[in-house]
């Protein structure tokens, strides 16, 4: 995916030790295996947090998920240098988050947005869909 990126490519040549050619991938096949790899087509809500770096525990994160009966499938972080706050999405395997929520709030995390809805993940299919129609153009 970075040398695509990088070099603007649809296909990155991949060569064995002894630089010698052995096939190629595309970036459509990057695309699905991502999409995988991250649970993009498995249902489920998404939250995002906000906490301070100096407060950050994955495992905490996963404790409170975890007490509430649900399984964490992805997650995603970045660190905000300007503010010190490290930004966490997760994708979690159940759309009732209220009960997440309020944990998260009870334990002074900043909830910044919640995805639950079913319209949403059928819309982040059909979108995810029309990108990979649009990489076999």
């Amino acid at each position: 995916m970075k040398a695509a990126v990088e070099y603007n490519v649809k296909v990155v040549p991949v060569l064995s030790l002894d630089e010698k050619y052995i096939g190629l991938i595309t970036a459509e096949s990057c695309m699905r295996a991502f999409a995988t790899l991250q649970s993009v087509m498995d249902e489920g809500g998404i939250i995002t947090l906000s906490v301070p770096l100096k407060d950050f525990q994955l495992s905490e994160i996963a404790r409170i998920v975890e007490s509430n009966n649900a399984a964490i499938l992805a997650y995603y972080s970045h660190i905000d240098q300007p503010t010190g706050t490290v930004q966490i999405t997760l994708k979690l395997n159940t759309t009732e988050l209220s009960a997440i929520i309020s944990a998260f709030e009870r334990y002074e995390y900043d909830v910044d947005g919640v995805y639950n809805d079913e319209n949403y993940s059928e819309d982040v299919k059909d979108r995810y869909d029309a990108l990979m129609k649009y990489l076999d153009v």
